[in-house]
């Protein structure tokens, strides 16, 4: 068994052991009816898991890895937490954040902007937004929309922050900020 076998064989024991730990039992293999739908999609996503693993295995075995990879195999096997947390970081903003950003615009699309710009850094997507003057219910509906989606993902650590202004105030968002077209 070479290094890469025992890595993984650890591995896969450390989180079977850590869930029967947790759970303070052995797993239970008998499924509840509620979740007996999610049966196949929980084999796609393992699937799926299984593939990308295979792809980055052989992309390590020729030498052909990423630099994302190799930091967060790296980080895994010299088990640097805050390596790994870093990687996860990047991970969970690349998987989460397009789809925060989707549910924003769709939502915005029926609304009656004059215009939006929108600006992301670190953990926070920053919005400007143009409406007409005096347009309360355009402005209440956005200060909802903005709390409702910061609710809905607050576990994820993103956020969204809205900056709201009438088109009298004829002002333009500062350069880093790009026009949204819904």
């Amino acid at each position: 068994m070479d290094n890469n076998d025992a890595n993984e064989s650890y591995l896969i024991k450390y989180i079977y052991l850590r869930n029967v730990k947790k759970n303070n039992k052995m797993p239970n293999i008998q499924e509840t009816s509620a979740e007996n739908h999610l049966k196949p999609k929980m084999i796609e996503l393992i699937d799926s898991i299984v593939d990308k693993l295979t792809v980055d295995r052989l992309s390590v075995e020729l030498d052909i890895a990423n630099d994302d990879q190799t930091r967060m195999f790296t980080s895994i096997i010299k088990r640097d937490e805050i390596g790994i947390g870093t990687e996860m970081n990047k991970m969970r903003k690349s998987i989460v954040a397009p789809q925060l950003l989707k549910n924003l615009f769709i939502q915005m699309k029926d609304m009656n902007l004059i215009n939006s710009y929108i600006t992301v850094e670190s953990n926070k997507a920053y919005v400007w937004v143009v409406i007409s003057d005096g347009d309360d219910r355009t402005e209440d509906a956005l200060i909802n929309l903005i709390s409702t989606i910061n609710s809905k993902y607050s576990t994820t650590g993103l956020s969204l922050d809205l900056t709201i202004f009438y088109e009298s105030d004829n002002l333009l968002p500062p350069p880093a900020f790009y026009k949204v077209d819904l």
